[in-house]
């Protein structure tokens, strides 16, 4: 009985030390803008205590040593062509260095591109995604109207919502998750094939984004952070169901130059500001563009009743818009709650932030502070991020 014991526990212990020194190795890439050189690692990872450590492959000697990083998501962030940050360094993963890893990340590292016509056909999809607790990751959103075209490949009519194109990275879960929202009430989405559905796909890149990006447009932008993209269904239902408008969607992963000069105003001013960069360079961003032109709902009843008073009125009609745009700012403003999660989480506890910030640097969204920065924040995203 001793001897069965000692030989379980030495299984036992065997079992975990080999899980603890489980590691995959991958070919990195970094370009160095300083010496205009592109140089490559080897990225050695440990999912028992996400660590890692990188050796120079061309000078043949350990780079970095073994270092926990929290930026990197284990496994949904390890695979081919995708950017993880190290150390302040956006590294490409280009391959998989050894046949272990490459067995073990390919399978879950299919690419699937599906377009969803509407944001309830897009989040029921993400909700079922979600469910299975599979890892997945957004390597593309684009928005854009549903064309005459769109709408015959899908044969729908009439379509006056919005239609995203999403491309996925993850397992076959993915695929799983779109049969069980077939045959769901308003669900319209169909998995692209890059052969069979090649024109589909050709119209969908070469039609404009949805978003306004008009100088005259008056908007808001709603940044979801890389922390949080596991809501982000939530926080978009979540928007829809407080009756604002989203006009364009996108996901995109920045650089460091671009975060930078999008967040410039805050450097020097919040002392979280270097914080900041690394979490919006930690991952993917789901950019929002809030349609600000028209009051919410529980603005219109009163608004009507100011504009029939003021029927006689000079420039009534003019000031009364301006006010309604006011008034959506503020509200989505509003509603995205306090920069620090834990005091709108006593004051308002259902803002955005209350429920799913964390601290102030992880507050889930960022949210266009200024009215008259909401154009050029959208332009930033959907106009110059992409030429």
């Amino acid at each position: 009985l001793i001897l069965f014991l000692l030989l379980f526990i030495f299984f036992i212990r065997g079992a975990m030390s080999s899980d603890q020194d489980e590691t995959y190795t991958f070919v990195v890439e970094w370009y160095d803008n300083v010496a205009d050189l592109t140089r490559k690692y080897h990225m050695r990872f440990w999912p028992c205590d996400n660590s890692l450590s990188m050796y120079d492959v061309s000078k043949n000697r350990l780079f970095l040593k073994r270092m926990v990083n929290k930026d990197i998501t284990f496994p949904t962030d390890l695979y081919a062509d995708k950017i993880v940050v190290v150390c302040s360094r956006q590294l490409k993963i280009v391959d998989y260095a050894d046949v272990f890893t490459k067995n073990k990340f390919e399978s879950i590292s299919q690419s699937y591109r599906i377009l969803f016509v509407g944001f309830k056909s897009f989040t029921l999809f993400l909700h079922k995604l979600n469910a299975r607790n599979a890892p997945f990751t957004f390597n593309q959103i684009k928005s854009l109207p549903t064309t005459a075209a769109v709408q015959q490949y899908l044969n729908i009519e009439n379509a006056n919502e919005i239609s995203i194109m999403c491309e996925f990275v993850g397992s076959k879960a993915i695929e799983s998750a779109f049969n069980d929202c077939l045959g769901q009430q308003a669900f319209v989405g169909k998995i692209c094939d890059e052969l069979k559905d090649k024109e589909l796909i050709a119209e969908v890149q070469q039609t404009k984004t949805s978003a306004n990006i008009d100088e005259n447009n008056r908007s808001s932008l709603c940044l979801i952070k890389p922390h949080v993209l596991s809501s982000a269904a939530d926080i978009i239902d979540d928007i829809v169901k407080e009756g604002f408008y989203i006009t364009g969607i996108l996901a995109q992963k920045m650089t460091v130059n671009e975060a930078k000069d999008f967040f410039q105003v805050y450097n020097g001013v919040v002392k979280e500001y270097n914080l900041m960069i690394e979490q919006i360079l930690s991952g993917t961003v789901i950019a929002l563009q809030i349609d600000c032109n028209s009051c919410s709902a529980s603005h219109e009843e009163e608004n009507t009743e100011n504009n029939s008073k003021d029927a006689n009125t000079v420039n009534t009609h003019a000031q009364q818009a301006k006010q309604n745009d006011n008034t959506a700012f503020a509200e989505f403003r509003e509603f995205v709650g306090p920069k620090d999660p834990e005091i709108a989480k006593y004051i308002r506890p259902q803002t955005l932030r209350a429920k799913y910030g964390v601290d102030l640097v992880r507050n889930a969204v960022h949210c266009t502070d200024l009215q008259e920065d909401g154009q050029l924040e959208s332009r930033f995203f959907f106009q110059i991020m992409n030429e």
